[in-house]
């Protein structure tokens, strides 16, 4: 009887330990949007945010402008990260320049 207990405990412990791997590893959509900035594609004379009438705070996942064929944020949150910012992102929504991302 024991050693059923102790099988059926450790099979309880594999399975939540790969349960919990696979929530963990969920990734939203938005995390997964295209990068926008990889291979320099960028349009630095855009007005972007700017054009939205500013920026938002923390995340808010209607701060958007539409990019291309996507759509880019204005929020805090997208600086989390810089696949999903504006172009004009760091200018006009934190007064500095945008990162150099090297290929």
């Amino acid at each position: 009887m024991k050693l059923i207990l102790l099988t059926v405990t450790v099979l309880l412990l594999v399975v939540g330990e790969g349960t919990a791997d696979r929530i963990l590893s969920r990734r939203t959509k938005r995390e997964l949007a295209s990068p926008l900035h990889v291979g320099g594609i960028r349009d630095p004379f855009g007005s972007y945010c700017q054009r939205r009438g500013g920026c938002c705070p923390g995340r808010d996942d209607l701060c958007t402008v539409p990019y291309l064929d996507t759509i880019c944020y204005c929020d805090l949150f997208c600086n989390r990260t810089v696949s999903d910012c504006c172009p004009d992102f760091w200018g006009h929504c934190l007064g500095v320049q945008p990162p150099f991302i090297g290929m």
